[in-house]
């Protein structure tokens, strides 16, 4: 890991002084996470270190995202929670294909 990406990993959007760690049982956030980026997974950092029990993570979806999918506009973009090791690819008899990134 290089310099820059240790202070990238310290950084937080979280002013301790508003809200220190833990402040809050329940914290709720919501995007359209259509491109992740650094600025996701702060946002998302930022929520679990003020979070003591849970956060809710919505994601746009229908309407709320036509406009910016921007890679194939007409493609439909379903999202499903996983609550186990296989999620929706045991299920839906319509996939064809499953990708998966290998840690190398």
């Amino acid at each position: 890991m290089t310099m820059l990406e240790e202070q990238k990993d310290q950084f937080t959007l979280v002013n301790p002084q508003l809200s220190p760690p833990n402040s809050y049982g329940a914290v709720v956030l919501g995007g359209t996470f259509d491109r992740l980026h650094d600025g996701h997974r702060l946002f998302l950092k930022s929520a679990a270190e003020i979070a003591r029990d849970r956060i809710v993570v919505g994601v746009c979806d229908g309407p709320m995202l036509s406009k910016k999918q921007s890679i194939k506009p007409k493609l439909v973009v379903q999202v499903e929670p996983i609550t186990d090791p296989y999620g929706p690819s045991i299920i839906d008899e319509h996939l064809e294909a499953i990708l998966v990134r290998l840690k190398l």
